[in-house]
């Protein structure tokens, strides 16, 4: 299993329903939504690295593979 995380220090917060919006990680850091935050994911290796490759590619009937 493949995991891996990414650090996010967001900057920008935006209501489609209210329109607030902030600007600026200053904006944000004063409403106490500025911090650092972690998004974790995790793949199967073979979907990770084999996603949209045509594997009948690789099978040939004279070597019985197929």
């Amino acid at each position: 299993m493949l995991h891996w995380e990414d650090i996010m220090l967001p900057n920008e917060l935006r209501c489609d329903i209210c329109g607030l919006s902030l600007k600026g990680h200053d904006s944000l850091h004063i409403v106490e939504l500025g911090g650092q935050f972690t998004v974790s994911q995790d793949a199967d290796p073979t979907e990770y690295y084999l996603e949209g490759v045509d594997l009948s590619r690789f099978f040939e009937p004279e070597y019985m593979n197929s």
